[in-house]
């Protein structure tokens, strides 16, 4: 016969054991998230868990690996029929400035499934507010690595936008230097700021059927038709927003030396090769002012208002993790 103090024992396990059970039947019941809603239409985009805010945009701190492994996972083939759509944005400066001046912009970014750090200036800003380290994950590295992807588990790709003749060069590039990829079509719309209903008949059909959508119709407008049609799109199991992505991989613009991507000046490089984006090179300066209001701020409430549940760790202003070791990078 056990004595009362086992028998509490054996009490308190069975409620322990009974409550870890029921907790782990309903996250294996549960999707990965929620559905959200962009702009009064249903998506069935799942809402990120683990980010950090930077200047009011909640930006995906994940690795590479992890990045590449949620892709994975959505296009595997699966038994039932797929609901999970990732709507991934690449979030640089200029995205940020934009959003906080476009409220409807800045919705939709913090309503995507992933948003990956694709600045320097992203990327030093979460290690600067939160702590954290975050890898670039730009577009133009990923798109390629997607389309191995899709080539692997059979999947194709509809790559919409950049300038006439463009898309249909990188989709060639594409496909000869990944082999088995499928590109069920290509098309550069004469304003980017179109409806799907306005695209040729046959257009429509091919993104209907496409697996993977690529739109390269620059921020904001590529991320402003990806939340309008995605949930049009029954078979797209990826969207994302790959900006100048496609200019890149037909050759027309080259990307910078690896020793500048390693020391965030790719800008630099891009606005000598292109004197006419200093205008878009204002909103740099912007984001440095935002970025230092912020850092500011959070050293305030660190030293001044530790009870704000908010306040978790002391910002960093000067450390700089890019530089902590370059050459590992080469």
């Amino acid at each position: 016969m056990m004595t009362p103090i086992q028998t509490n024992a054996l009490q308190r396990a069975e409620s322990a054991f009974f409550t870890l059970n029921r907790n782990a039947e309903r996250l294996l019941s549960e999707p990965l998230s929620k559905s959200v809603y962009v702009r009064k239409k249903r998506s069935v985009v799942p809402k990120r868990h683990n980010t950090r805010s930077v200047l009011g945009i909640e930006i995906s701190h994940l690795s590479e690996h992890t990045f590449y492994g949620i892709i994975e996972q959505v296009l595997k083939p699966v038994q039932i029929k797929q609901e999970r759509q990732l709507f991934i944005a690449t979030v640089n400066p200029e995205f940020i400035v934009e959003a906080n001046e476009d409220p409807q912009f800045k919705q939709i970014l913090n309503q995507t499934s992933l948003n990956t750090a694709d600045g320097t200036g992203v990327c030093l800003a979460m290690q600067g507010l939160h702590r954290v380290t975050q890898p670039r994950i730009t577009g133009s590295d990923s798109t390629t690595e997607i389309c191995r992807l899709a080539a692997k588990y059979k999947r194709n790709i509809f790559l919409l936008g950049a300038a006439e003749g463009i898309a249909a060069k990188a989709a060639e590039r594409l496909k000869v230097s990944i082999p088995g990829l499928d590109v069920c079509g290509v098309y550069s719309p004469k304003n980017r700021v179109d409806p799907l209903e306005t695209y040729p008949e046959a257009i429509q059909d091919q993104i209907m059927e496409a697996d993977l959508l690529f739109v390269a119709l620059g921020a904001p407008a590529q991320e402003k038709w990806i939340a309008e049609n995605l949930s049009r799109l029954p078979n797209c199991r990826l969207a994302m927003g790959i900006g100048g992505t496609l200019d890149f991989i037909a050759g027309e613009v080259n990307r910078a030396p690896q020793w500048m991507q390693v020391f965030g000046l790719e800008w630099l490089y891009r606005l000598l090769l292109n004197p006419s984006r200093w205008r878009r090179m204002l909103k740099l300066p912007i984001f440095v002012g935002h970025f230092i209001k912020e850092w500011l701020k959070s050293l305030w409430d660190y030293k001044f208002n530790p009870r704000n549940i908010h306040v978790k760790e002391y910002p960093l202003l000067w450390h700089l993790p890019l530089l902590e070791n370059p050459t590992k990078h080469f």
